[in-house]
């Protein structure tokens, strides 16, 4: 987990027209406090409209999510965010990921428990 890359193996699990909501398993063992390759799956949100209607989309879509996630027997959801994305990171929190490490110098490590 130094260099903060997961991988490039995304998987999309919803497609709207403000975007697409991906998921990824971390590709080697890794173990970061409570979080491991085991109980996280992490999560990908490439935006390209934002509004109310959108948030509210958007929380209902990751709220089944969640519940899904958690069927398949995760634990926690994930994600890891360049410092300097300022906005990307408050974004985090607005779905409940809380920041939970620093990865590196550059990057954050968001997490949620499920």
């Amino acid at each position: 987990m130094e260099n903060a890359i997961v991988s490039n193996n995304k998987t999309p699990v919803f497609v709207g027209n403000w975007g697409v909501i991906s998921v990824e398993l971390h590709p080697e063992p890794f173990s970061v406090g409570t979080l491991n390759e085991t109980n996280t799956i992490f999560l990908h949100c490439e935006q390209i409209h934002w509004s109310r209607g959108v948030y509210e989309e958007m929380l209902d879509v990751f709220s089944i999510l969640l519940s899904d996630i958690k069927e398949l027997g995760y634990k926690y959801v994930a994600s890891i965010v360049p410092k300097c994305q300022c906005k990307t990171n408050k974004f985090q929190t607005m779905f409940g990921l809380e920041l939970y490490a620093e990865v590196n110098s550059l990057n954050n490590l968001y997490k949620m428990e499920i």
